[in-house]
């Protein structure tokens, strides 16, 4: 029998990832990863929970020379939807993971800020609990 495989984030970037859901810097957006608006001359940008990781993963590979986990952006940020493959480097043992279960996550992930109106703050929670 084999041992069931657990998807656990790289320590770095859930830290990371935690701090900026529970941080004043991200809107919260649907349906995109990043969605650009342009209201009364202002621009702004609304994030999906997996649009933040994505803008905070880059910036830290931006930033940092230093920084262990270079996972590039992800070149679509008007998808939905990142994908496995980038998702996959974010994960301890990753390479080990199947698709179909970083899949069932990433649906999690989406339904829980899309679909069921999650704040980023209950989406922070689960992350910081199970992942």
């Amino acid at each position: 029998m084999s041992k069931k495989l657990k998807i656990k984030l790289i320590p770095e970037i859930k830290k990371a990832w935690i701090e900026a859901l529970r941080s004043d810097e991200y809107i919260q957006g649907k349906g995109k990863l990043i969605e650009k608006k342009v209201s009364y001359e202002r621009v702004f940008f609304k994030y999906c929970c997996l649009g933040v990781v994505s803008k905070i993963n880059s910036a830290q590979v931006k930033n940092d020379s230093q920084f262990k986990y270079r996972i590039g952006r992800i070149s679509h940020i008007e998808s939905s939807y990142p994908p496995v493959s980038w998702f996959r480097n974010l994960i301890i043992g990753g390479h080990k993971i199947s698709d179909a279960k970083i899949s069932k996550l990433l649906d999690k992930l989406v339904n829980m800020n899309d679909d069921r109106n999650y704040s980023f703050k209950s989406i922070s929670n689960y992350i910081e609990k199970w992942l």
